[in-house]
C-alpha cells in the first residue's frame, strides 16, 4: 500500500510538473504585451496623423526637423524613406478629390486654380468645390507628405492618385525665414521632389486642401453625400 501511495504521489507530482511547464503563462503575458504594443502603435499613428494645419515662418533647420520628425520624403534631404499613404480618388458630382486617409485630408485635385501667395487668401474663400467652401492653402508638412519617388523615370514625385495635377510645383501657406529671401513662400517641386521657396508675387498652380471633418454636400439638393470608402 505504501508503494502504491508513493507511486500515486510520484505520478501526481509528475503530472503537476507537466501542467506547470505547459501552463499558458506566456500567452497571458503576450496578451498584455500585445495590448501595450497596440497602444504604442496607436500613439505613433496618432502622432503621424497630426500634421500642422496653421501657417508658420520656417527656416532651413526647422524644415530639416520636420522632415525627420514625420519621416517625409525629399529627394536630397531624405531620399531613402518609403511612405505608404492610403490615397483614394473620388468624384463628387464632376469634381475630382483625393482623400488621404492616413492624414485625414482632402485634396482638390481637379480644381484648376492659379494664384499668387498674396492673392490666394482672397480667392479661396469664394470657391465652392466638391460640396465644400472651406478650402485653404496646405502647410509645408501637408504638401511634403505627398512627395515620394516617381513611379517611372519621367514621372512626377507624387502618387498615381495625383496624376491629374500635371503641374511642376506649388506653394504652401508657410513663409520663409531664410535671408535674403525671408519674404518668399515655401513650396514643393513635384518635378524634382524637393522643397523650394517662391516669391509671393509669383502666380503658380494652387493645390487646395481641407481637413476631413465634415461630409461633402450636394450643391443641387443640399443633401449630405455618403457612400465613400470611409464613413464621414
Amino acid at each position: 500500500m505504501r508503494i502504491c501511495s508513493m507511486k500515486h504521489i510520484g505520478l501526481s507530482v509528475l503530472l503537476f510538473i507537466v501542467i506547470l511547464v505547459n501552463f499558458p503563462t506566456k500567452t497571458s503575458f503576450s496578451g498584455n504585451g500585445f495590448r501595450f504594443r497596440k497602444t504604442v502603435s496607436r500613439e505613433k499613428q496618432d502622432e503621424t496623423l497630426r500634421l500642422r494645419w496653421f501657417p508658420q515662418t520656417l527656416d532651413a533647420r526647422q524644415i530639416q526637423a520636420i522632415i525627420s520628425t514625420y519621416g517625409l520624403y525629399e529627394s536630397i534631404l531624405n531620399p531613402t524613406v518609403h511612405r505608404a499613404n492610403e490615397y483614394e480618388p473620388v468624384f463628387v458630382q464632376s469634381d475630382l478629390i483625393v482623400i488621404d486617409h492616413q492624414h485625414e485630408l482632402i485634396w482638390a485635385v481637379g480644381l484648376r486654380l492659379i494664384a499668387s501667395a498674396e492673392t490666394v487668401s482672397d480667392v479661396l474663400p469664394g470657391i465652392h468645390y466638391a460640396g465644400y467652401s472651406d478650402w485653404r492653402l496646405p502647410t509645408l508638412e501637408e504638401l511634403a507628405s505627398l512627395l515620394r519617388p516617381p513611379f517611372d523615370k519621367s514621372g512626377y514625385y507624387y502618387d498615381r492618385a495625383f496624376s491629374e495635377l500635371s503641374f511642376a510645383y506649388t506653394i504652401s501657406c508657410d513663409q520663409s525665414r531664410e535671408l535674403p529671401h525671408a519674404w518668399e513662400r515655401w513650396g514643393v517641386s513635384f518635378e524634382t521632389g524637393r522643397i523650394i521657396s517662391l516669391p509671393p508675387t509669383a502666380y503658380v498652380p494652387i493645390l487646395p486642401v481641407r481637413s476631413m471633418t465634415t461630409p461633402p454636400i450636394d450643391g443641387m439638393t443640399g443633401a449630405t453625400i455618403r457612400g465613400l470608402k470611409r464613413d464621414w
